[in-house]
């Protein structure tokens, strides 16, 4: 076997070792699972919630586009009177 064969053989190796202590390895599972069961939660409560959810967000959303609304008015009403004063 020459030098090249023996390099790749060595890196197939440590491949094949590295998977194998990947998959074995469970270090990572405890924080997966508290992440599955906190998602788990959220969307229960968001299902529980949806009506006062859904409620809440109309609401604000009334109040942001009558705010930008007033604005929008507010804005092309003194552009009008600007470009009327100075014509």
């Amino acid at each position: 076997m020459g030098f090249v064969e023996s390099i790749i053989l060595a890196g197939k190796i440590r491949v094949k070792s590295f998977f194998n202590s990947f998959l074995n390895d469970e270090h990572g599972v405890s924080a997966i699972i508290a992440t599955v069961l906190i998602l788990v939660i959220v969307v229960a409560l968001v299902a529980i919630f949806w009506n006062t959810i859904s409620e809440w967000f109309s609401e604000l959303w009334g109040k942001i586009s009558g705010a930008s609304d007033s604005l929008t008015n507010s804005t092309s009403n003194t552009g009008s009177v600007l470009h009327s004063n100075g014509g």
